[in-house]
């Protein structure tokens, strides 16, 4: 009967694991499509602030002087904060690819690696 829970407790982990990989490459699939007709992120953002909120043309300056004045401080945030998240990501990865038949390893990794493509071309934008 305990055996049973075990195998219960780690499906469940797995699984939950695994809906929250897919969730996040989702999320950034979804993001990265909007991102890709407007390479500069910025400017998208502008322009979607101004006609949601009809940005008189000073406004529309002034909302992107704050852009370029704190884009330092995000980009030394994003640059500080990645590393950090990757290792997590990594972390979970070995711990899940172990609990997998040879079969399901392959297909892991596949998957794993078209990820990590998408992954890096989003951050590239």
């Amino acid at each position: 009967m305990k055996l049973a829970w075990k195998q219960i407790l780690v499906t469940f982990s797995v699984s939950l694991v695994i809906g929250a990989l897919i969730g996040r490459w989702q999320f950034q699939t979804c993001m990265q499509k909007k991102w890709e007709h407007h390479k500069d992120r910025q400017e998208w953002i502008i322009k979607k602030l101004s006609k949601k909120l009809e940005l008189s043309p000073e406004q529309k300056l002034k909302v992107r002087e704050v852009f370029e004045e704190t884009r330092p401080q995000m980009e030394a945030l994003r640059a500080e904060v990645a590393p950090k998240f990757d290792a997590i990501r990594k972390s979970v990865n070995r711990k899940i690819r172990p609990i997998l038949n040879v079969d399901q390893q392959k297909k892991f990794d596949e998957i794993e690696a078209r990820w990590e493509t998408r992954r890096k071309a989003f951050h590239r934008m």
